[in-house]
């Protein structure tokens, strides 16, 4: 069989970002285990949020922990650095509704999905983003939202 016969190779996107979500998500269950352990949460969440960056070829990352109905920045690197401080759950971003949704939500262009904050967007030059909520152990409740953009 000649490769002119041999079927095309296509890759699913699709797919691939999912496994992708799957081993930050197992990664960052991992991290939350050696945090009980260790004790240092802060310089745990800033090896998750450089590691993921690295991982995902991302541009920036950024660590929110839900605090009072709210999406409290924690830990950032890169072009994102502390560009969303705080971002309250009823806001229009994309770790508010990755924490609403309970799973996590992709934006392939800022500058057409609804569910972004432009002005950050514009300020940072971020154009496509991911948002993965997390929890830590057995808890049901979502403990925060790692986000990453490019």
């Amino acid at each position: 069989m000649s490769s002119k016969d041999e079927p095309a190779k296509m890759i699913d996107h699709e797919v691939v970002a999912h496994v992708h979500r799957d081993r930050l998500l197992e990664t960052i269950k991992s991290i939350g285990k050696v945090v009980a352990v260790s004790g240092s949460l802060q310089s745990i969440m800033d090896v998750v949020a450089e590691e993921c960056a690295r991982l995902t070829h991302a541009d920036g990352a950024t660590i929110f922990m839900v605090e009072n109905n709210r999406l409290s920045a924690k830990a950032a690197i890169g072009i994102l650095g502390f560009s969303m401080l705080e971002v309250p759950m009823e806001n229009n971003s994309l770790p508010s509704h990755a924490v609403r949704l309970r799973h996590s939500v992709r934006c392939a262009d800022s500058e057409t999905d609804d569910r972004t904050l432009r002005r950050v967007s514009s300020r940072t030059g971020t154009r496509s983003s991911v948002s993965a909520p997390f929890s830590f152990g057995d808890q049901q409740e979502i403990a925060g939202v790692l986000h990453v953009a490019s």
